[in-house]
């Protein structure tokens, strides 16, 4: 049984005329990329980012830094205590102050990423930190 050559015509026509209805996007492109809703796509996409937590990197050397900063100004006032010949201490403090600036900063940014509001504030200031 052979199906009448008009049929197949009108079933190719049915078939062009759907594509044509709803076009497909280029490869490699999401439909999102071709609407006017753009800025709302990267918003969702801002968002899903945000909700995947704290940078884990960024925490640890913050925590470090800050914690060294601490032990080297606490080693510094107890050997100046100790201490025969005066300033002996002087290099600790300078040095825990040095590592303590920056660990401080950090952690403080931190700490206001992990009370934000929103993602999107999240986001800005994760930004904002220095990569180390």
């Amino acid at each position: 049984m052979s199906v009448p050559h008009h049929k197949l015509d009108e079933s190719a026509s049915k078939e062009e005329e759907a594509k044509a209805a709803d076009p497909q996007p280029p490869k490699g492109r999401h439909r999102s990329q071709n609407s006017s809703f753009d800025v709302q796509a990267d918003e969702l996409a801002e968002t899903e980012d945000t909700e995947a937590g704290m940078p884990l990197g960024r925490m640890c050397t913050a925590c470090c830094l800050l914690t060294l900063g601490i032990a080297l100004l606490v080693i510094g006032f107890v050997k100046e205590a100790k201490a025969r010949v005066p300033a002996e201490g002087v290099p600790f403090w300078v040095i825990g102050c040095l590592v303590l600036v920056p660990g401080g900063y950090c952690a403080y940014e931190l700490f206001r990423a992990y009370r934000a509001k929103t993602p999107i504030e999240r986001r800005r200031i994760l930004n904002e930190i220095p990569d180390f």
